[in-house]
């Protein structure tokens, strides 16, 4: 499912549709995918953002090799922009 907003929705109304989904479908039936644009500023104007992160949930999952596979995209596609990984749970 695609969300139908085209304005920001809070972290805590994404978790608990995506929750809402998981006990309708089966956890194991469900990926959320929420793609944001990171920002920078220091206060006073606003910078040029050129990162790319992604986040999953904790332990190793299905999610885990979907990152892995937006990484490898992003290094193809975003060249210049820094990758921000963090491999902790």
């Amino acid at each position: 499912m695609v969300t139908p907003e085209e304005y920001d929705v809070s972290l805590r109304a994404r978790t608990e549709r995506v929750n809402t989904w998981c006990r309708q479908l089966g956890k194991r039936n469900v990926c959320l995918v929420s793609i944001h644009t990171n920002a920078s500023g220091n206060g006073k104007q606003w910078m040029n953002a050129r990162g790319w992160t992604c986040y999953t949930s904790r332990g190793q999952t299905a999610g885990d090799r979907l990152a892995d596979c937006l990484y490898q995209a992003a290094a193809l596609w975003l060249p210049g922009h820094k990758l921000r990984k963090d491999y902790s749970d």
